[in-house]
């Protein structure tokens, strides 16, 4: 079975603009006991940013975004090149 840190590397091979995080924030998502997606969650000045989202492309659509902002929990940034998401 594929290690947390296998997956993240072979997801952030597939998005050309992330970069590795720091483990220790890093977080994960799993279903059936596999990674499925990936965030950081950064402390910046009293808010937290959150950097490094990745999802599995299997589970795009699924509303793991949602999941991911619930587990912030306070006033929290992000940043994208992505302008769709703008």
């Amino acid at each position: 079975m594929m290690g947390d840190r296998e997956w993240l590397a072979k997801q952030l091979a597939r998005e050309l603009d992330l970069i590795s995080c720091r483990e220790k924030n890093s977080r994960y998502i799993y279903r059936d006991k596999k990674p499925i997606a990936h965030y950081s969650i950064v402390g910046r000045g009293g808010i937290k940013e959150l950097t490094t989202v990745v999802v599995d492309p299997e589970f795009r659509g699924q509303g793991l975004s949602y999941e991911i902002l619930e587990q912030c929990q306070g006033p929290t940034c992000v940043f994208t090149k992505n302008l769709a998401l703008i």
